[in-house]
């Protein structure tokens, strides 16, 4: 049905602004890995906080990379209230943010 398309659509959409904001950060283009991070975590859906923290590390790593210390903290905190702490059991994706 049309929800199903649409979910499978910002699903496609936030993957690839994810890989984008990878790319752009290995070659050094810091603002533009930024706004694709920032673009994928506008469209993650408020259920799916481990999606929403993996583009939150992205963006603390990026925020690193480019020497903005108290952004790339500030990513990091986000990480940490969007999945919290990692027991022995738990999903390894999970544990790997």
């Amino acid at each position: 049905g049309q929800p199903a398309v649409a979910a499978g659509r910002t699903t496609t959409a936030v993957d690839l602004c994810e890989k984008l904001s990878l790319l752009l950060t290995l070659v050094d283009r810091f603002g533009e890995a930024r706004t694709a991070a920032l673009a994928g975590l506008a469209r993650v859906h408020p259920e799916d906080a481990l999606r929403a923290a993996r583009l939150q590390y992205a963006l603390g790593n990026i925020e690193f990379q480019d020497h903005n210390f108290d952004a790339a903290l500030a990513a990091c905190d986000a990480v940490d209230e969007l999945i919290g702490p990692c027991g022995v059991n738990d999903d390894p994706e999970r544990v790997d943010v």
